[in-house]
């Protein structure tokens, strides 16, 4: 299979750049599960530390995700 311009198109460097991005999409959502599964259970971590570092922290990792 050739383009316009007779170079050779290679599938393997189009599923290489589809893998790095499903990575990316699959390591965005993992940071925001954490993030809602650490405010799910802030009644637990509240206990340990003040509520304000708690829900700056809660909230940076949704914000990363």
């Amino acid at each position: 299979m050739y383009d316009n311009q007779d170079r050779k198109i290679i599938p393997n460097d189009h599923l290489a750049n589809e893998r790095t991005f499903l990575a990316w999409i699959r390591t965005s959502l993992t940071f925001m599960g954490l993030g809602f599964v650490v405010v799910k259970f802030s009644l637990f971590i509240k206990q340990l530390t003040r509520a304000t570092i708690c829900l700056s922290f809660n909230l940076s990792l949704i914000a990363v995700g």
